[in-house]
């Protein structure tokens, strides 16, 4: 998560984000910008090529962090 959030601060240029009327606002306005910048560009920039699969990754990892529960009453029962 925090190889993907760096990357994510270093490739992106985030000056156009100065004044907006609310946090929803702004948080909108970062999501679109977001993904114009790192998903919908052609041809695809070489940071993008690392975050899309570090954010991927932390996904699942999270994921697979909130889900030790399930795993961990499996092998007690083995």
């Amino acid at each position: 998560m925090l190889a993907s959030t760096m990357v994510l601060m270093i490739s992106f240029y985030n000056s156009h984000m100065t004044f907006y009327p609310n946090y929803t606002a702004m948080l909108s306005r970062w999501f679109v910008v977001t993904f114009n910048r790192f998903l919908y560009q052609w041809p695809p920039r070489p940071l993008a090529l690392v975050f899309v699969p570090l954010l991927a990754l932390t996904m699942v990892f999270g994921y697979e962090a909130f889900d030790t529960k399930e795993q961990e009453e499996e092998e007690r029962t083995l």
